[in-house]
């Protein structure tokens, strides 16, 4: 049986992305997501840790808010980083559906 590493999540972001640029001109773009299971009193939420890398990187910062709905396909890193080890799902691909639609330009909006 070949080994998989395959993770599938449908949440809400936590906080707003937050995106940089690395020292080779590679955008990443770190987020949380939120994700809950169970009903009323008994829900339990839980938060992801997860980073997206290239053009959907800068398209997530760009038009992600707290809140928004995210579905997204990738896989779990384990990484270490001064002597504290860290969970992160690394994404391959996603899909944002936005709580609030945004103007491009503002001055057009409708009164």
């Amino acid at each position: 049986m070949p080994n998989m590493n395959v993770v599938i999540l449908e949440g809400h972001l936590a906080k707003a992305p937050a995106s940089k640029e690395l020292g080779n001109g590679v955008i990443v773009c770190n987020f949380t997501v939120a994700t809950s299971v169970g009903v009323d009193e008994k829900k339990k939420t839980q938060f992801h840790s997860c980073k997206i890398w290239g053009t959907q990187a800068t398209a997530l910062a760009m038009h992600g808010n707290q809140g928004d709905s995210i579905s997204l396909k990738g896989h779990i890193e384990y990484r270490k980083w001064e002597e504290k080890y860290f969970t992160d799902i690394v994404v391959d691909h996603l899909h944002l559906q936005s709580k609030v639609k945004k103007s491009v330009v503002p001055e057009f909006e409708e009164e």
